[in-house]
């Protein structure tokens, strides 16, 4: 996902882009991409993702939707 948004921001695109970690924004907006904000934490305790419930998956389909358009 990283060298993706880094091949766009070279082309010249205007980057958005999403992850259910929050340590991952830092990396995300070092890049020149902005993150899109979903109110679901999908980190477990070691900082890795975890499997999202059924609920959160709405959410963050539903948010995605939008930031998408």
């Amino acid at each position: 996902g990283l060298q993706a948004i880094a091949t766009a921001r070279r082309l010249g695109a205007m980057v958005k882009a999403y992850d259910v970690r929050a340590a991952a924004r830092e990396q995300i907006e070092s890049l020149g991409a902005k993150m899109v904000q979903i109110e679901v934490k999908g980190e477990s305790q070691g900082g890795y993702a975890r499997e999202l419930t059924e609920e959160e998956k709405a959410i963050q389909q539903a948010a995605l939707f939008d930031a998408v358009k």
